[in-house]
């Protein structure tokens, strides 16, 4: 009689382990921890909800699969994450989560509520251009959750120019984990303003203007001095001198000549500044081109055109020979006169 209570006991036990076991599969609060503990992020620590959409219990694999909704919110932004979990169910530890099939929960920003921190925004252009890049302003679109800085960055481009340029950042708002990010850089003016101490100073060849051939248009050593050049680069002052040779020796300096119909006409005088204008500027990484133009030349001439320049193709491969060694074209140099002129380094 003890013995078949025994069995009846154990047989009833088998049962209710049966029904409370397996089939008790884990609450929305269980799946929760569970993947905080095997997924931990910031994301994950920000949810404040998890819903159970469908699921689905195979008994003789002893697996348990579900679809859940999980929501999250920050100062920002309404986060969702939708993943399938897996468990397996095991006989003396129960339910475990199964980590190989369980889905990372990645969140989609639903909606971004709030704009920028002060801290956020400093932090955000650090990160996309370090201490060159300065915060003018900044607005918030609630119904797109789109943040717009402007800002202005002064960069060097070249041992000679400094550019300052205005635009407007387009950032998004990604979850807590990846925090705010540029979209979209767009560029609403760009100024090149010289580095005046690098440009300014005495620019000298011995050349044939027009170029070497039979009978060229002048013939002698130059040296033309850019005393001054506004902030914005946008004028400068040159004066310059000419000494020509006779003989193979070179006279006394003088002006500067051009020969027209077989006569030396004078286009510069020597020791009085002349004044030049820009009307064009191309950049290409360190490479610039300033094209100007000079207002006050004596008499009519097409040669009023100056040009500084750190490499041109119009310049040729050659090198200029100067007393400190060879000056290549990727060196500062200007174009007057059909001829080309280094900087005295």
């Amino acid at each position: 009689m003890i013995k078949i209570k025994i069995l009846i006991s154990a047989f009833l036990g088998i049962i209710l382990l049966g029904c409370g076991g397996i089939k008790q599969t884990p609450s929305e609060n269980d799946i929760l921890s569970d993947l905080s503990e095997l997924y931990p992020s910031q994301a994950i620590e920000c949810a404040d909800k998890l819903e159970i959409v469908r699921s689905q219990l195979f008994e003789d694999e002893k697996k348990w699969s579900t679809d859940v909704a999980i929501s999250a919110s920050d100062e920002y932004a309404q986060m969702l994450s939708e993943i399938t979990v897996v468990y397996d169910y095991y006989d003396n530890q129960g339910w475990i989560l199964n980590t190989e099939e369980t889905m990372y929960p990645s969140f989609t920003v639903e909606k971004t509520n709030s704009e920028m921190t002060d801290d956020a925004i400093q932090d955000l252009l650090y990160v996309w251009a370090g201490d060159q890049i300065k915060y003018v302003d900044n607005t918030f679109d609630p119904d797109s959750g789109v943040e717009y800085i402007t800002y202005k960055m002064e960069q060097q481009e070249s041992v000679y120019y400094n550019s300052v340029t205005y635009g407007t950042l387009t950032c998004c708002y990604y979850g807590p984990d990846s925090g705010w990010s540029v979209v979209n850089d767009i560029i609403d003016s760009k100024d090149f303003l010289p580095i005046t101490e690098n440009l300014v100073g005495n620019y000298e060849a011995t050349c044939h203007a027009g170029g070497w051939n039979i009978n060229p248009r002048c013939l002698g050593y130059y040296n033309f001095n850019i005393t001054d050049i506004s902030q914005d680069g946008k004028s400068l002052t040159i004066s310059g001198y000419k000494k020509e040779f006779n003989l193979g020796n070179l006279e006394a300096a003088g002006d500067v000549t051009i020969k027209e119909d077989g006569e030396n006409r004078i286009i510069m005088y020597q020791n009085q500044d002349y004044h030049a204008e820009l009307v064009e500027y191309k950049q290409d990484g360190s490479a610039i081109e300033a094209v100007y133009q000079i207002t006050d030349l004596e008499g009519e001439t097409e040669s009023n055109k100056l040009t500084i320049c750190t490499s041109s193709a119009a310049s040729g491969e050659w090198e200029y020979q100067t007393e400190k060694g060879a000056v290549s074209e990727a060196d500062l140099h200007i174009q007057m006169f059909d001829g080309w002129f280094w900087k005295v380094l």
